[in-house]
């Protein structure tokens, strides 16, 4: 599976791989698929249409894409001559303008990421195709899990809580609700809680321990465990997580 290819990291002579991942349309990754690592972009785009029409029952799609993934080549191999299948590439900057103010396309197909999530893959130990796979596999679960936990988080940290609030007609400038504004020159929530980024708010719950404490209680040595006592930004946390430290089974 790993091979030379066309290194988007300019990172030549260094076997690669590719994979692709499918978000919905609020940004939530929802399938991911690994190629090898010489597999061209335009190549890729017919598995694609296939996972998208069979696997999720889309039947009306319009794909996105530069020349790279849509060629001339799918457009009559792939999309022509496929009902429900339209396709953009190489708009100008008006034109997609255009198109989003009449509602033809979705907005979060250009919008900038408001909400940048990193898929760390590297490094990558395995040689094998099918743990390559399983690798990948296991960095897309914790990317899934990462998009809930910044929703849910979302009030305590430096992002918006309501995505609708992004205005149609100004698609290429992104302007800060009045809530993001607040938070981030305050730098407090509305509950007077300090605001955190993503990763700091994690360091801070990682100081949440489970302690073994041994006593000695008439003449003989007792021990148990005892979990530290969160902080209110860490309770806040963990309420808008919906998770308890209380053991109930």
């Amino acid at each position: 599976m790993a091979a030379y290819g066309y290194s988007r990291d300019k990172k030549k002579g260094k076997q690669q791989i590719v994979f692709g991942i499918l978000c919905n349309q609020e940004g939530c990754p929802i399938a991911v698929e690994v190629f090898e690592g010489n597999r061209l972009d335009h190549k890729t785009l017919g598995q694609q249409i296939a996972k998208v029409q069979e696997r999720f029952g889309i039947s009306q799609v319009i794909w996105v894409g530069d020349r790279g993934t849509i060629t001339d080549a799918n457009i009559i191999d792939e999309l022509k001559e496929n009902d429900g299948l339209q396709w953009i590439t190489a708009l100008t900057k008006p034109q997609i303008r255009k198109l989003a103010e009449v509602e033809n396309i979705q907005l979060g197909l250009f919008d900038r990421c408001l909400k940048t999530i990193d898929l760390k893959v590297r490094p990558i130990y395995h040689y094998l195709d099918h743990r390559v796979k399983a690798h990948i596999f296991l960095c897309f679960l914790a990317y899934y899990v990462e998009w809930h936990m910044r929703e849910a988080l979302a009030p305590i940290l430096f992002e918006e809580v309501d995505n609708d609030l992004i205005n149609p007609s100004n698609l290429f400038q992104y302007k800060p609700s009045s809530e993001v504004k607040k938070k981030t020159g305050s730098k407090r929530t509305s509950d007077g809680l300090p605001v955190h980024s993503f990763s700091t708010l994690l360091s801070d719950l990682a100081t949440i321990n489970l302690n073994k404490i041994s006593i000695t209680l008439q003449g003989e040595k007792v021990s148990f465990e005892k979990i530290t006592q969160p902080t209110v930004v860490q309770q806040k946390a963990l309420d808008l997580l919906g998770v308890s430290l209380i053991c109930t089974q």
